[in-house]
C-alpha cells in the first residue's frame, strides 16, 4: 500500500533521536518546497550530495517519506515527476512543518528539564508533588502543547473532546 506523508514522517520522528529528526525534516522540507517549482531542476536530489548524505540518507525512514510523497528513486537520484503538482509538495511541507514545530517545543520542554536542578527521590514533606511549571503549562487545555497539538493534522476531529474536559 501506498504509505502517507504523515505516516511515514511519524516513523520517521520515532525511529531516530530527535535531533538527528529534527534536520532531516528540515532538509525533506526544503526538498518539498523545491518540488512545487516547475524548474527540473528543483525536482532532482543528488544523493552523492554532502547535505543528503549527512542528514537524509543517514535517517531512517527519510526515503520512505520522500516516496510517501511522490518522489521517484532513480538510481543516483532522486526525482520528482510532473505529475506531482505543486498543492501535492505544498501539503508535504504543512505535515513536515508541523512536525517540525512539535519537535521544537518537545526539544525546548526537555531543555528546561535539563536546566532544572536534580529533585531528591523522596520528598521531604507529605505535601503532594505539583508538576513542574513547564509541564503544568503544556497540559493546560490552553498551553502551547496543547494548541500546537490539535493544530495537527487530524486533530481536529478530537477538539470538542477537549473543549468539554471538565478541570
Amino acid at each position: 500500500y501506498a504509505m502517507s506523508v504523515e505516516v511515514a514522517v511519524d516513523q520517521l520522528v520515532s525511529m531516530n533521536v530527535n535531533e538527528d529528526s529534527f534536520a532531516c525534516l528540515q532538509i525533506l522540507n526544503k526538498y518539498f518546497m523545491n518540488g512545487a517549482k516547475p524548474e527540473e531542476k528543483y525536482r532532482r536530489i543528488k544523493k552523492t550530495n554532502d547535505v543528503y548524505q549527512k542528514a537524509v540518507h543517514s535517517v531512517s525512514g527519510s526515503g520512505d517519506v520522500l516516496k510517501a510523497g511522490g518522489w521517484v528513486d532513480a538510481g543516483d537520484f532522486w526525482v520528482l515527476p510532473q505529475s506531482v503538482t505543486a498543492e501535492a509538495c505544498s501539503d508535504a511541507c504543512a505535515i513536515i512543518e508541523s512536525k517540525l514545530e512539535l519537535l521544537k517545543v518537545l526539544r525546548d520542554v526537555d531543555g528546561d528539564a535539563a536546566a532544572a536542578p536534580p529533585k531528591p527521590d523522596h520528598p521531604t514533606s507529605s505535601a503532594p508533588l505539583s508538576p513542574p511549571p513547564a509541564a503544568a503549562a503544556a497540559a493546560s487545555s490552553d498551553g502551547p502543547l496543547h494548541t500546537l497539538l490539535l493544530k495537527l493534522p487530524g486533530a481536529a476531529a478530537f477538539a470538542p473532546f477537549h473543549a468539554g474536559r471538565a478541570e
